[in-house]
């Protein structure tokens, strides 16, 4: 049978060790995918400490992964099946889907600027393509037919409406593994909502918003196309809190025609059924093999998945209403992207031909600790920044390539006294100074 949910492979409640058995096996199918109106130029360059937060495009770039994407319906319960194309029937398996996005992962190093926690940013928008495949446009109410409208609910999370957790697996008990989702006692299994997100937007969906699906066996196609949505918030900054920097947001989907039990939602082997019901479904991201190591609780960037097994708050091993995309065997990337702005990162010292050098940040900062100097080029070249105490004695030296773009280096300031220092940025013919303090 050609499966597209997942089974649960040996996991059981170990309440003493907390251990996962292991990772959760998922087979999807890979059916062509066509976007309206989408236009993410991925490879566009941005301005420094601005731009889309791309998860997993900045991890397949990140690690040459080849990550492929897919189609993955949601639904609010299991009523609904899918016939696979060998004719077995399946029960749509997820009921939220999410992620959660950390701005300091070291795959954001080029894609935008990476952020730290000293950075106070705003979280302006999201990105995401719906594929809403409308089968039924009227339904019977009462003795009325009306038109059908379905709901789309789509949750926001600051860091005070998250979880932060851990967990390990059996095989490697002393590595711990690292995730964030909502606030599990924040969440309502009855409304598939969660009490703990600052802002919720509601979507009616309509006739006007159906995108389609041409069923053609292994040819299948889905259309869908991209929504942007504005958040507008600040994501203050927290230097003793290396959870502070974390949002996230879910989608859950209400159908207005709510289907019986068994009833078949789409059928991917051609077949026929007399009830029809709409859908809605988000694209994912996977690979056979791709798996995320999230063991740095530095960065925390997972998909947030409510299935069948824990949509009503149980608990399945350690997790409970929530898993994250990290547990999977073929580790599944959410693929709504998060648009960020920070200040902070801004370069000011700008020459004619476009080089330039930004105010170093935290400053001050302290010892054991670093600093990051926003860097601007015109074009690709060998940047050199020489560190220097307050007697003029050379530190420390970084020198690394770079292509054309705005960068943020990281300098590390460990073994480096209290003071003064002065940072100079040589590149081609542009040179320029900044300070820091180490108190």
């Amino acid at each position: 049978m050609k499966r597209i949910l997942f089974t649960i492979l040996g996991l059981g409640l170990l309440s003493v060790s907390a251990q996962v058995k292991e990772k959760i096996n998922y087979d999807y199918p890979q059916f062509k995918i066509v976007v309206k109106n989408e236009n993410k130029n991925s490879n566009a360059k941005r301005d420094v400490g601005t731009g889309w937060f791309d998860y997993a495009t900045a991890y397949n770039d990140f690690n040459g992964a080849g990550i492929t994407s897919f189609v993955s319906f949601i639904q609010p319960d299991t009523n609904l099946y899918t016939v696979q194309t060998d004719g077995a029937k399946t029960k749509t398996g997820f009921h939220i889907l999410g992620r959660v996005n950390d701005p300091r992962d070291e795959v954001f190093s080029n894609n935008p600027a990476r952020f730290s926690r000293h950075n106070t940013y705003t979280w302006d928008s999201i990105r995401f393509t719906q594929f809403y495949v409308r089968f039924a446009d009227f339904m019977k109410v009462g003795t009325k037919i009306v038109p059908i409208v379905d709901t789309v609910f789509i949750q926001y999370f600051l860091p005070a409406g998250l979880d932060n957790k851990s967990y390990v697996y059996q095989s490697d008990p002393n590595k711990p593994y690292y995730y964030s989702c909502p606030k599990v006692a924040a969440y309502n299994p009855k409304t598939r909502l969660n009490a703990g997100a600052f802002k919720t937007d509601t979507i009616f969906l309509t006739k006007a918003f159906a995108d389609s699906v041409s069923l053609n066996g292994a040819q299948t196609s889905f259309f869908g196309r991209t929504l942007s949505i504005p958040v507008g918030v600040t994501v203050p900054h927290n230097s003793s809190n290396t959870n502070a920097s974390i949002i996230g947001h879910t989608i859950t989907f209400k159908p207005m025609k709510k289907p019986a039990v068994g009833d078949t939602g789409i059928a991917y082997n051609g077949s026929t059924w007399n009830k029809k019901y709409n859908m809605y479904g988000v694209r994912l991201y996977s690979k056979s093999g791709v798996t995320v190591d999230n063991s740095d609780k530095e960065a925390q960037n997972n998909s947030v998945i409510t299935n069948f097994e824990i949509v009503y708050g149980q608990t399945v091993s350690i997790f409970k209403s929530y898993l994250p995309g990290t547990v999977f065997t073929n580790t599944i990337f959410e693929g709504t992207d998060y648009y960020l702005t920070t200040n902070t990162l801004s370069v000011k010292n700008v020459d004619a031909n476009g080089n330039g050098l930004g105010n170093i940040y935290p400053n001050p900062s302290n010892s054991n600790n670093e600093v990051f100097v926003p860097v601007k080029l015109a074009t690709a070249q060998n940047v050199t920044l020489s560190i220097y105490d307050v007697t003029g004695k050379l530190v420390k030296t970084i020198s690394a390539d770079y292509t054309a773009g705005d960068f943020d280096v990281a300098v590390s300031t460990t073994g480096l006294s209290n003071g003064v220092y002065t940072c100079t940025m040589t590149a081609a013919d542009f040179t320029a100074t900044t300070k820091f303090i180490l108190n």
